[in-house]
């Protein structure tokens, strides 16, 4: 077994937690977390080029050294790719330096380091909605990872255009929902808001639950056939 038991969507580090497997979304939710964990096993300064690999002296004096980082480094190179999203991963394919590996992903990654990476992110922002089918919070976390992203630039999204965009995207049932916070709570936080929606979201599944279970027509319910099972009032009349 894993040192690090590994969900479906994350790394399981013993040092910072759950870490999210890479991909477009969350560099800068992935980065500062996987830093951390490399800085505890004391592989940080592997990725950043400060420690390179020592060359084995002629007479082998240093050959546990040598050993040493070449261990440190296979780790390093192991934790990167467990903590990355399958197409991040593709990436990496054929690369044996755990430099060069990081340096890949930041540059494949990191849509922050240029004005037009920043202002994709912006509108990929402003273009996400629901999808169809999927539980709110899905839509709600990639809000908060784009938002994430954007954090201490120019082009970062304040709580009041997170909220705006969060509440004129909502399907049609939570309107009486929206009216009611544009109307009476207009200052409300992002997370209370947040948290009406999850309200509101348990509320509508519990009735279309109930919906389902007394309808006429759901199994197992009896409905009477025309003939069958229907007794006369009248006794027939005896013949004379």
């Amino acid at each position: 077994m894993s040192e690090y038991p590994q969900a479906r969507d994350s790394f399981s580090s013993k040092y910072v937690g759950s870490i999210p497997h890479l991909d477009h979304l969350n560099y800068n939710i992935w980065c500062p977390n996987v830093r951390v964990h490399l800085e505890a096993i004391k592989g940080y300064r592997i990725v950043t080029g400060d420690l390179v690999p020592p060359e084995l002296l002629p007479d082998a004096s240093n050959n546990q050294a040598v050993l040493d980082y070449h261990v440190l480094e296979a780790k390093v190179k192991g934790f990167l790719l467990a903590t990355c999203s399958l197409p991040a991963r593709r990436y990496l394919a054929g690369i044996e330096s755990a430099r060069e590996m990081w340096s890949i992903l930041k540059d494949r990654f990191d849509s922050t380091v240029s004005t037009k990476g920043r202002l994709a992110i912006r509108k990929q922002f402003q273009s996400t909605r629901p999808v169809p089918g999927q539980p709110l919070s899905h839509f709600i976390s990639t809000l908060h990872a784009l938002q994430y992203q954007l954090t201490g630039t120019e082009h970062a999204i304040d709580d009041e255009t997170f909220k705006d965009h969060l509440l004129v995207s909502l399907p049609a049932s939570y309107s009486t929902l929206v009216e009611i916070i544009h109307e009476r709570e207009s200052s409300i936080t992002v997370a209370e808001v947040i948290h009406k929606i999850q309200q509101a979201e348990i509320t509508k599944a519990s009735k279309d639950s109930h919906s389902e279970s007394v309808s006429p027509w759901s199994t197992g319910t009896s409905q009477p056939l025309h003939g069958v099972g229907l007794v006369s009032s009248q006794m027939p009349e005896r013949s004379r």
